[in-house]
């Protein structure tokens, strides 16, 4: 499924790109070279496939990504009142998560031992953690590298624990406490995306503590020379780039270069710093990497059939 969903996404670029001729053939060979080595998926905020889903996508490519990345559009793509219905649906919201756990599924059927990124923004962030809580109700399902979750419109009570069971590396909250019209009057007004109305992890970051849980608040100093609202802020071009793509870049977490920028370092029990050095990363391989402690298999196995989207 995913691989279709993939392929597909590839030949519809290289058409409204003005075809394949040319330089088409080497454009087409990196996509798919991108594909193999792992994938990213980019949820948007409930205004849905746009500037900021661009902006985190462009960030992630300046900053070294090589895997490739997906934008899942997830909410109704409907102006003015479809955003509210984007909030607010939570169980169109989870089914649409369920979808996407099973087109992660079959990517990973189709390209084992990949590393698979989830990169949420706002109530994206809350579509990202519902698909890994549904990837446990799906046989054989593997856990995913990790989740980026910037700005989340989820409950700061939420219960992270069923999502991170199904990460390799945990989740990383980027919170804004300066987020106050949207993530402060607007969910008092809609209510998170996880239907509750109280504080939003995406301004005040997640109650709970867990060794897999990196928060990382944005800082006056992460924030310098960027002139956007603070929901938007931690989706620019420049900060994702700094901020973000050391997260999927450096493996185990925490990167060393984010270290300083968490809320509690953490201690030698920390998923992301076991058996090393605090702060000693790794880079994930460029080409035809696995996750640690799996193999990749080779050639890419085909999957029958394609969904409908």
């Amino acid at each position: 499924m995913m691989k279709c969903f993939v392929a597909a996404s590839v030949v519809a670029t290289c058409i409204f790109a003005g075809g394949c001729g040319g330089g088409g053939g080497d454009m087409m060979s990196d996509e798919i070279a991108r594909i193999d080595r792992g994938l990213v998926v980019i949820l948007p905020g409930i205004e849905g496939k746009g500037i900021s889903s661009e902006s985190i996508r462009e960030g992630l490519l300046e900053g070294g990504v090589s895997y490739w990345i997906e934008t899942f559009q997830w909410g109704m793509p409907v102006p003015g009142l479809g955003m509210a219905f984007n909030q607010m649906d939570v169980g169109r919201n989870r089914d649409q998560a369920e979808k996407l756990a099973i087109r992660i599924y079959e990517y990973q059927r189709a390209y084992p031992g990949r590393p698979i990124f989830l990169v949420g923004h706002s109530g994206g962030s809350g579509v990202a953690v519902f698909a890994l809580e549904s990837m446990s109700r799906l046989r054989d399902a593997k856990p995913v590298s990790g989740a980026i979750l910037i700005a989340s419109s989820l409950s700061a009570n939420y219960n992270l624990s069923p999502a991170l069971k199904n990460t390799r590396y945990g989740i990383v909250s980027v919170s804004n406490p300066f987020d106050l019209a949207v993530l402060g009057i607007g969910t008092a007004a809609m209510g998170n995306v996880d239907g509750t109305r109280s504080a939003s992890a995406g301004r005040t970051g997640f109650a709970m503590e867990d060794a897999k849980l990196f928060k990382m608040p944005v800082t006056i100093s992460m924030l310098r020379g960027i002139r956007i609202t603070p929901h938007q802020a931690a989706t620019t071009t420049s900060f994702v780039r700094k901020n973000i793509a050391p997260w999927i870049i450096h493996s185990p977490w925490p990167p060393r270069e984010m270290l300083e920028h968490l809320t509690q370092q953490p201690g030698k029990e920390n998923n992301g710093t076991r058996n090393r050095e605090p702060g000693k990363t790794k880079a994930e391989p460029g080409t035809g990497n696995s996750e640690p402690g799996t193999a990749a298999t080779g050639p890419a196995r085909p999957v029958m059939g394609c969904p409908r989207m």
